[in-house]
């Protein structure tokens, strides 16, 4: 308790009671905007950044019900002929749906990044370009398959909007994004964080990412939720093996059926 009260003296020295209230707590009704460029905050990572999926108990948990979740959706189709992972950094999503596809296509912006992915993908042609130069690789290219994981609610509004039309435009009819938003700005986590003052004020709705899709001609056909329990990627309120076990089972019996989740998965289909 006097760890919050003192979180709340410090950000109450940036304005007044409420103002923090407002911005940074419990009444706090929508994300901040995020202002940073996205597009740079990754060029140097690599390895490491691939290790932290296994590494991070929380960050692992989360991974591996991702993994699940992929499976259980290529199953309705079973094979795809093209498919593009945008802003596909080291390739994991691209390696989870390789069997179920054609041809393969994996774009970053990132070479270090993408180096991993090299090593790891058997036949992904790998583009480091970004994708507002729209590079020759895709330039005529449509795909009945999209992923684009970790990236919408991290970019900027700007970035997050041309980024969708970009996906929409390369998407053939009837064609699916995969993508999620593990930054749920109404998920029990990150509401939790803001009722104690120690983060939580930046993210995603749920309802900007479905309008944000909406807007480019994309319809909403599912959703599945994972990431109920107050947590980070290193630390938790219960030990790791406890937490591991809820999230599973109420992933197994409900995550198709909420999003109050950190991490979102839909699946939108052009129409």
């Amino acid at each position: 308790m006097r760890a919050i009260f003192r979180r709340i003296k410090d950000r109450y020295s940036e304005g007044t009671l409420w103002d923090v209230l407002l911005r940074a707590g419990p009444l706090q009704m929508e994300p901040r905007k995020q202002t940073d460029n996205y597009s740079q905050s990754h060029l140097h990572k690599g390895p490491s950044y691939h290790k932290t999926f296994l590494q991070h108990p929380g960050r692992r948990i989360i991974w591996e019900l991702e993994r699940e979740t992929l499976y259980k959706i290529v199953q309705e189709k079973k094979l795809f002929k093209k498919h593009l992972d945008f802003a596909g950094g080291t390739g994991r999503i691209a390696g989870v749906l390789e069997k179920h596809c054609n041809e393969q296509y994996v774009l970053d912006i990132s070479d270090e990044m993408l180096a991993v992915a090299r090593k790891n993908l058997s036949k992904a042609k790998i583009i480091c370009a970004d994708f507002k130069e729209t590079p020759p690789e895709v330039d005529k290219a449509e795909f009945d398959l999209i992923t684009a994981f970790r990236f919408f609610p991290n970019a900027e509004p700007a970035l997050r909007e041309s980024a969708m039309r970009f996906i929409a435009s390369k998407l053939c009819k009837g064609g699916w994004l995969i993508c999620n938003n593990h930054r749920n700005f109404w998920s029990f986590p990150y509401f939790a964080k803001r009722l104690t003052f120690s983060g939580g004020s930046q993210g995603m709705s749920n309802s900007e990412m479905i309008a944000l899709a909406k807007q480019c001609g994309l319809v909403l056909v599912r959703t599945y939720s994972m990431g109920i329990l107050p947590q980070t990627e290193k630390k938790a309120i219960l030990p790791w093996s406890v937490t591991g076990k809820i999230e599973n089972t109420v992933f197994k019996y409900s995550g198709n059926r909420h999003r109050r989740g950190y991490n979102v998965i839909y699946v939108f289909e052009k129409k």
